[in-house]
């Protein structure tokens, strides 16, 4: 085998690799726009949920009632996003998806 023949072998296993590696590199590029959209939603929904739903943990007592406490509310909230947002890193970063951002 000539040395033309082994540097053509050594090209085209270095072409086939590369190939590879940028079918995966573009699968994740697809997916990281909707990954962006959902953690910048989760915030608004997660605030939303507790104003409304007003559970427990996000009221204060005011005299003999209870009331909504907007900033229980925002930092339950902050909470909650921020554990979400771990999670979905988790997930995409660590190859534990086959379905978000799909």
């Amino acid at each position: 085998m000539s040395k033309a023949d082994t540097m053509r072998k050594k090209a085209d296993e270095l072409q086939s690799h590369i190939e590879a590696i940028s079918g995966k590199v573009t699968k994740k590029e697809k997916a990281f726009p909707i990954m962006m959209a959902v953690g910048a939603v989760i915030p608004f929904v997660t605030f939303a949920a507790l104003y409304f739903i007003q559970p427990g943990f996000v009221q204060k007592k005011d005299g003999t009632k209870y009331v909504r406490s907007t900033a229980k509310t925002f930092y339950w909230t902050l909470g909650i996003s921020i554990a979400i947002w771990a999670v979905l890193f988790a997930l995409k970063y660590f190859g534990m998806t086959s379905c978000i951002g799909c």
